[in-house]
């Protein structure tokens, strides 16, 4: 039997994207997820941390404040979406700001990709995507390689698609970053997985 808990679960989606991360999938989400310390303490009412593992340990996760509010008059406008989960069946509403002008919507994205081991070029990453409106959710800077480089994931709040693509351009030109950007949107996931 399947985790009751995965639909409000803030680390189920970084853990199907990943093929890395399959097995916590496989072992904790789809299987003994009794034994998962993030499902133990979501069932006993307590807080449970956005870099807690199923494990309990803990990962190098930071969680950013929320953008300033936008004024009501320069507020993009929303619609809502219907998204089906893939397995249980069920459907729940998700709000993708828009573009009034173009009525476009936008979209969070998953991003990952190498670095070098350069000081403040994690910084400069993440200026450059707020800098395309990208607001951040949350980053994972895994531990260091041999060859002085490191897997950098951001996860991002919505936000306007083609400026995310052009920021994505422009980081990987950036000196230090070693590899392409894998840019996957949540949302067209989501509709991919229940269709």
């Amino acid at each position: 039997m399947a985790c009751s808990h995965k639909d409000s679960c803030g680390l189920f989606p970084i853990i199907t994207l990943s093929s890395a991360l399959k097995i916590w999938q496989t072992f904790y989400c789809d299987g003994k997820y009794e034994t998962c310390l993030r499902f133990q303490r979501s069932n006993n009412g307590e807080r449970v941390p956005p870099n807690l593992l199923p494990n309990g340990k803990t990962l190098d996760l930071v969680i950013e404040k929320p953008a300033p509010s936008t004024p009501a008059s320069t507020a993009p406008a929303t619609h809502a979406t219907p998204v089906h989960a893939a397995k249980t069946g069920t459907a729940f509403i998700v709000s993708l700001p828009t573009n009034a002008a173009t009525a476009k919507p936008g979209y969070s994205y998953y991003l990952r990709f190498r670095i070098k081991n350069i000081a403040g070029l994690a910084d400069k990453i993440l200026q450059e995507l707020r800098n395309a409106g990208m607001a951040i959710d949350a980053t994972i800077a895994k531990p260091l390689q041999a060859d002085g480089t490191h897997c950098f994931i951001i996860i991002t709040d919505q936000g306007p698609e083609l400026e995310l693509y052009q920021a994505v351009l422009r980081i990987e030109t950036m000196e230090g970053v070693v590899a392409k950007v894998k840019c996957i949107s949540l949302e067209k996931q989501e509709a991919q997985q229940a269709a």
